[in-house]
């Protein structure tokens, strides 16, 4: 059994959960997903917590009925995410199912605020000290849950997972004007501001350099708004939430992939697209990240969170003027990318799958 949100909403988890799913061994596993939550649709609903509700008094009911051999519970290091999962887990061991839990995104704060408070770290551990096996995204989460008593024993690295070699493009062409890309929900915390400062910068170097914008959100009209200001709108498009197929092709169109995120992310799937694709990446050292990119090598990792404008001008401005490095860094994330295959990282779940039922037989 496999818990995550309903297969209609977009982001990492579901991604990670539906690829996990689709592409598992099955003569080995069958999944029944538990929804958790509405559609889309309802995101704004009164009903969204009535669900919650609901769901929780059922869960118990269907977990007895499907009899799964483990529970797998998709969460993050939320508020929210980690009360309702709390519940989830204690069922699951209380019922005497084994159970997995793959902690995809982090809150900073949450993490201190549970250092620092004895009743909130005993609780955390406790709960966490419940499941066979803690995924985490990166050492620093691993460390983060060891330092509030969770077994380390139980703690294992993993990664997101992309079909990289839908985004591996045949040829990738690496010449001027360089085509810089950023991709993500348009919100203050993913960057797109100091993307967008860093432009106006750029451009007085290098006016042909083509800018390209990806994704939906609530800044995206302010966002337009701001390039009218800047007056960089001949520089900059921004081409909305597009079709997977039509990203794929920006993404192999594109250079310089730009992601200077301070969300409290886990290991963004959009920087292993970029990866696949051929991308110099230019992002900040936020969590996952840090596993991936490495400074002067296949791209390179900001000082500061939220980035400096200037900072992200300097090395777009660098990687523009040398394309040799530009080339290496294309074709070394391309190469790079296949550790986060989703075939990769399946197998290395079916084995985590197949330790955690033997064990409890």
């Amino acid at each position: 059994m496999i818990l995550y949100r309903h297969r209609d909403h977009t982001g990492g988890v579901v991604n990670y959960a539906s690829l996990l799913t689709k592409h598992l061994n099955k003569s080995k596993y069958s999944c029944y997903h538990f929804s958790q939550g509405l559609k889309p649709s309802c995101h704004k609903s009164i009903l969204i917590p009535i669900a919650y509700i609901l769901q929780a008094i059922i869960f118990p009911f269907i977990l007895l009925k499907e009899n799964p051999s483990l529970v797998h519970v998709n969460t993050s290091y939320q508020w929210g995410s980690m009360a309702r999962d709390s519940y989830v887990i204690h069922i699951s061991r209380l019922l005497g199912y084994p159970t997995l839990t793959f902690i995809h995104g982090w809150n900073w704060d949450l993490a201190q605020k549970i250092k620092r408070n004895r009743i909130l770290k005993l609780l955390t551990s406790k709960t966490l000290n419940r499941s066979d096996l803690i995924i985490v995204l990166s050492q620093t989460f691993k460390d983060d849950l060891t330092s509030i008593d969770v077994d380390e024993s139980r703690i294992s690295l993993s990664s997101t997972m992309v079909d990289t070699k839908g985004f591996q493009p045949t040829k990738k062409e690496i010449k001027k004007p360089m085509r810089i890309l950023f991709c993500s929900r348009m919100a203050r915390e993913k960057g797109p501001y100091e993307v967008l400062q860093s432009i106006k910068i750029v451009k007085k170097k290098y006016p042909r350099a083509r800018f390209w914008f990806i994704g939906d959100g609530p800044a995206l009209d302010d966002l337009k708004d701001l390039s009218k200001k800047l007056k960089i709108t001949e520089s900059v498009k921004f081409l909305g939430y597009v079709s997977r197929s039509r990203k794929i092709k920006v993404f192999q169109m594109s250079h310089i992939f730009l992601f200077p995120t301070y969300y409290s992310e886990g290991f963004p799937t959009v920087i292993i697209e970029a990866m696949a694709s051929g991308n110099a990446i230019i992002s900040t050292k936020n969590a996952g990240i840090t596993r991936a990119i490495h400074n002067g090598h296949n791209g390179y990792l900001l000082s500061t969170m939220p980035a400096n404008p200037k900072e992200i001008a300097e090395l777009i401005v660098h990687l523009i003027e040398n394309e040799m490095e530009v080339r290496l860094m294309s074709s070394r994330n391309v190469k790079a990318s296949g550790r986060y295959d989703v075939g990769v990282v399946t197998k290395a779940i079916e084995t985590h799958y197949s330790r955690i039922i033997k064990v409890n037989g």
